[in-house]
Parts: C-alpha cells; sequence; structure tokens
C-alpha cells in the first residue's frame, strides 16, 4: 500500500480524529494520579472533566472498595484536543472547532508526545508499564444537508453503495433515517475497519446531517513504539483511501474540492 496515492481534500467533512491505545489495567493507578498526572500537562490542558467509562467496567473498578475509577478529559484553551485518561486507556482527540482540520501526522506528533509523557509518569511514580492489547483510529466525519445531499431516500449520491428503491407500488414510503455498518479484515490479522452512517441533526441549529465514521481497530504483532507507529501509519492509510472507495466522486470534487497527493492527508 506505499505505492498507493492518497487524496487530499481542501474542504474535508472532518469533524473529529482520534488516536487510542488499550492497555492491561494499571493496578496501582488510582484517581488522585491522574490529578498528578494533569499538573504536568496543565498549561497546555487547563480544563478537566469526567467522563463515561469505555469498555469493560470491570478493568476499571477498584476491588477494595468497589468503586470506578473515572476516565478523566483534560482539555486544552482552544477546546480542540483532549487527552483521555483511563485505568486501561490512553486517547488523544482532535475536534472541528475554530481551526482547520490540521492533517494526521500532526495529530499523531500529539498523540506520542503525549503518551511518552503519560508512560514516563508511570515510571517515575511506580505505576507499572503500558501492556498494549488494542490500538484504534478513528475519523468522523459530519456531512450536512445541502452538502452533497438533499435527501435521504437518495444517499446513494453520497455513498454509491448503498442504494433506496423509491416508486409509488411500495408498501414503505421513504424512509426517514438510515443506518449503516460494514466492517472489512485487514490483512496479516492487524485488525478490522469499520464504517458507520447514521443520519442525525446538527445540535446547534437541528440541521440535519449525516455522521460517517471510519474506525481501524486491532493490534499487530509488533508492540514496540515503532511497531505501534507503523500500526497507525497503516491505520491512516486504510481509512483515508476507504473513505474515497466509498464515498461519490461527485461530492469528493465538487464539495470537498479533492487533490490528488503523494504522502499523507
Amino acid at each position: 500500500m506505499a505505492n498507493r496515492t492518497l487524496p487530499k481534500y481542501k474542504n474535508p467533512p472532518v469533524n473529529e480524529v482520534f488516536l487510542g491505545i488499550s492497555f492491561t489495567p494499571l493496578q496501582k493507578m488510582k484517581a488522585a494520579h491522574t490529578g498528578l498526572f494533569w499538573n504536568i500537562v496543565k498549561k497546555e490542558f487547563p480544563k478537566c472533566e469526567h467522563a463515561p467509562v469505555l469498555g469493560n467496567i470491570d478493568e476499571v473498578i477498584e476491588p477494595e472498595i468497589g468503586l470506578l475509577v473515572p476516565r478523566i478529559w483534560l482539555i486544552n484553551k482552544e477546546d480542540d484536543n483532549l487527552i483521555q485518561i483511563q485505568k486501561n486507556k490512553f486517547f488523544f482527540n482532535w475536534r472541528k472547532r475554530e481551526k482547520n482540520y490540521p492533517h494526521f501526522d500532526d495529530i499523531s506528533i500529539m498523540f506520542f508526545e503525549n503518551l511518552k509523557k503519560f508512560s514516563d509518569f508511570l515510571s517515575t511514580n511506580d505505576l507499572g508499564s503500558i501492556e498494549p492489547n488494542n490500538f484504534e483510529l478513528t475519523y468522523i466525519n459530519n456531512i450536512p444537508k445541502g452538502e452533497g445531499w438533499d435527501d435521504i431516500k437518495l444517499i446513494g449520491k453520497l455513498i454509491p453503495d448503498i442504494t433506496w428503491n423509491t416508486n409509488e407500488e411500495r408498501f414503505l414510503h421513504d424512509p426517514e433515517a438510515i443506518t449503516w455498518q460494514a466492517v472489512f479484515n485487514l490483512p496479516d490479522k492487524m485488525g478490522k475497519l469499520i464504517a458507520k452512517l447514521q443520519t442525525a441533526v446538527r445540535r446547534i441549529d437541528n440541521h440535519p446531517l449525516i455522521i460517517f465514521e471510519i474506525a481501524v481497530r486491532g493490534i499487530g504483532s509488533n508492540k514496540t513504539e515503532k511497531g505501534m507507529r507503523d500500526w497507525f501509519s497503516m491505520a491512516h492509510e486504510w481509512i483515508v483511501l476507504s473513505f474515497e472507495d466509498l464515498t461519490a466522486n461527485t461530492i469528493q470534487n465538487d464539495v470537498w474540492r479533492k487533490v490528488v497527493n503523494v504522502g499523507n492527508t
């Protein structure tokens, strides 16, 4: 896949990107340790929030007291970058706010920089080390009504693999909403690519939109830092090429303003 040409878009619909790693639960890590780590990154991430636990709840319960160790969000001033910490997970998110999508290389650099800070913190405080068991890269695209599509029954104009046959003789009328998912295996047991689509409304003004999410989840045999970096690079290529493969050329060219480029997007 290294010789494949990756497309770029001058006006991409990407609304959120996150890179994440799941690992064996850090048994020594308590809620207070998250605050200690926050002090290390607080200048860049001054806001803190609680969030619901992700995944298997049993992995983040304190056995002595039976309570959950919460997931924590550490958020930057612009509200477009955040670190997520859980007893068995570390994620880094970019979210669309005022700034344009910074491209994958920039987000990846921030993920690995902050993951190293977290890993060093664990080592310094004798909290154990990260033993990865799953990686994840997810792109979430928001496609508002009027930007390449106007009627959900014509969903094929956006995703040609999805069609809805409309005629007056049908018992069912045109759908009000659509949910779709497809799963694809990656080579060499590196994981799976999951493409999801659902109709929704934009919170700020109730404007209809389509949320199109593409995620790659899995892990390779090489769990070193180099192996992790190679896995995320591979996952990024799969997501970019799958997005191009699944969406219609018309909206790629007319709305997202596709250009061809060799390298990362």
